[in-house]
Formats: structure tokens, sequence, C-alpha cells
């Protein structure tokens, strides 16, 4: 089965018809279902439906839709979920921690120090493997590496993923520990996975 990947060109979409058509495209007569998950009565902000469209798509529903599948396999392996919290610095001015955005977390993991501007480079940023989340994820990436398991002495409790139960993950930021999908993303995953 060939499966074609959704795509479309921002720079296309400029109105309500225009969305509408796109969203028609995806979702067939679930079209205002889908415009009520996304676009939040903003049908005024193109952009902001698409954000919240291709983020729920590529990643969130995504996220979800692969643990359900992988943790569902005859010979599955546990799944362990998280969503990365802590906001920090951007590789923009002004260099002031503003958002958990796409892929910050690898320097948490990797302990690698970010590329920053140079403009930013005066600013005192602690290095996001020397703190006590850093140190916190590179346990959990060792024991997970050792075992499968990425529980380690000290560390709050990363429950493996069920489909059977309410969805948690582990969330890695200023608090650490499992946490419940709120319902209402629960509900956007599952329309987007169908």
């Amino acid at each position: 089965v060939e499966l074609e990947q959704i795509g479309f060109e921002e720079s296309n979409i400029k109105d309500g018809p225009a969305l509408h058509a796109l969203l028609w495209r995806e979702f067939g007569e679930r079209a205002d279902d889908a415009s009520r998950h996304f676009c939040d009565r903003q049908w005024g902000r193109i952009s902001t439906c698409l954000g919240n469209f291709s983020k729920e798509v590529w990643y969130d529903a995504a996220t979800w839709h692969v643990a359900h599948a992988l943790a569902g396999a005859s010979d599955a392996q546990a799944v362990y979920v998280y969503k990365f919290t802590e906001r920090v610095p951007q590789n923009a001015v002004p260099c002031e921690p503003c958002s958990a955005w796409h892929g910050c977390d690898t320097t948490f993991w990797n302990g690698e120090e970010p590329i920053r501007p140079k403009c930013c480079l005066a600013h005192a940023h602690a290095r996001p493997a020397a703190t006590t989340l850093g140190l916190s994820m590179a346990q959990y990436l060792e024991s997970f590496v050792r075992s499968g398991n990425p529980n380690s002495p000290g560390l709050p409790c990363w429950e493996p993923h069920s489909a059977a139960r309410p969805l948690r993950y582990m969330e890695l930021g200023r608090s650490m520990g499992m946490r419940a999908l709120e319902p209402h993303e629960a509900e956007r995953h599952a329309f987007v996975s169908r």
C-alpha cells in the first residue's frame, strides 16, 4: 500500500475557502470537525490554523499513533513517551528562554552546547547537560540504553505507554513526572489517527 504524506504550500492557502479545501482534501466530510480542532474559532488566522494542523499531524498525533502501534505489536517492547516542556533560548535575539521549541531537547539528551548567534554569547545560559534536567535526562538515557527501561534510582518513575489506560507521558522540564494527557488533546489525536 502506498501512502501519500500530507503536504501543502502555506503560501497558497491565503483565505478561509483555501483552508477549508485543504481540510476537505485530508478529512473529507469531517472537514468541519477538523476546523474545530485546529482553528479554535480563529478562521481569520490562517497561519495559526495551518500551524496547529501541521504540528498535530506531523508531531503530536503521530507520536501517540506510533506509540500505540509499537506497544500493540505482538512482540512489543516497552514504549516510553515524553513531552519536553523546559523553556530554552532560541537561536535568535532576544536570547531569553521563550519556549520548548521543536528539537531543543537534543542538547539535553546529548550534552552538546546549543548553537547561538554571536550576539547571544554574552548571555550566561547554563550548559544544558550541566543542569539538573540535563543530568536527569542523561541518567534516563543511560538506563534505557543499558536495559530498555529508563528508570533509575532517584528519578521519578517513568511508566511505559499503554493504550489500555488513559494516555500518560513523562514531563521533562522544570517539573518532572508522569502526567495525563488532557482530554481535548487525546480527542484531537484520536481524530487525526482515524
